[in-house]
């Protein structure tokens, strides 16, 4: 075991962002049941997810281990070359190459162990949402939970009692609006459920912590780019590079514009009134059914050039 592990450390050293993760589980006493961490793309959540499975298995003897991508073709087309490639398939001990994988089933995405220990990826969706009830994992990754299907966590949390099994949540997070509306209710009940217990905790944690500078380096681009959208591309920032819960922002009126730029109506409608000669204005109608109609009326300084919509 000991061999395996110093071989798993070997394949690709840890950074420091990602220690912090995976220490709540591997050194801190008492370790936490669940993390929950909402992180941006490109933070390196498969390896940080591939590691911790990894070690779980390489330590515990017959043990089962579950990789939960939200469906089972994603996992397989995703995942499954990366978990694969994610640890040693064997190690010299002595003059002796001894195996650590055992046997790798590539059409039941199964990796098994020398200690009889596995991983094996499923969906969170579809007939497995029922199929897993009953099953007893020794440790659990949900990869990108705001896609799952909100029953196969209902379905599968009973399942944890009889080794206490320790449950990684990773994933970008959803839009406010799909968690207001009901759609991703269940995304903000697990992140309420984990900052409720001593034994769970909660992240969110910026794309940016990637030391790699070749992703350092598109992220400015890209963040230059989404800031120059105004609202909309600010709000997809913070949520797919910077792991928080925003409002998407594409709903906004004119989102190039921020809050600086809006003024009180009866302010507005007191100036252009009182000035009304130095304006020239315009109005559009969107007939966009037969009882309702949009309206974007506008006003032009014609000194000034300032425009009031």
């Amino acid at each position: 075991t000991k061999a395996a592990l110093d071989a798993l450390h070997k394949i690709k050293p840890l950074y420091e962002y990602q220690i912090e993760i995976l220490k709540d589980f591997f050194t801190r006493k008492p370790s936490y049941r669940v993390v929950m961490l909402n992180c941006g793309r490109k933070f390196s959540k498969t390896f940080i997810s591939s590691y911790f499975l990894w070690r779980y298995a390489l330590q515990t003897k017959n043990g089962t281990f579950y990789y939960v991508a939200p469906t089972a073709t994603q996992g397989e087309e995703i995942t499954w070359n990366r978990l694969l490639a994610a640890g040693p398939h064997s190690v010299m001990i002595g003059h002796k190459r001894i195996p650590i994988v055992t046997r790798a089933r590539n059409t039941r995405r199964e990796i098994h162990f020398f200690n009889g220990s596995k991983i094996k990826i499923v969906g969170a969706s579809g007939s497995v949402v029922e199929s897993l009830r009953g099953c007893e994992p020794h440790a659990v990754v949900y990869e990108e939970f705001k896609d799952h299907d909100p029953l196969f966590h209902e379905s599968m949390h009973p399942n944890y009692a009889v080794y206490n099994a320790p449950l990684l949540i990773i994933g970008t997070p959803p839009k406010m609006e799909d968690i207001d509306s009901g759609e991703k209710k269940f995304y903000k009940e697990m992140m309420d459920y984990c900052e409720q217990f001593d034994d769970c905790r909660v992240y969110s944690k910026e794309s940016i912590c990637n030391p790699d500078p070749n992703i350092r380096e598109w992220l400015g681009h890209e963040k230059n780019r989404l800031f120059s959208m105004g609202k909309a591309g600010i709000a997809y920032w913070e949520r797919e590079y910077e792991g928080k819960l925003v409002y998407g922002g594409d709903l906004d009126f004119l989102p190039q514009f921020d809050d600086s730029d809006l003024v009180e109506p009866s302010i507005l409608e007191k100036e252009i009134w009182a000035n009304a000669d130095k304006y020239r204005f315009a109005v559009i109608m969107d007939p966009s059914g037969g009882t309702r109609w949009g309206a974007l009326f506008l006003a032009i300084d014609q000194v000034s050039g300032t425009l009031i919509i």
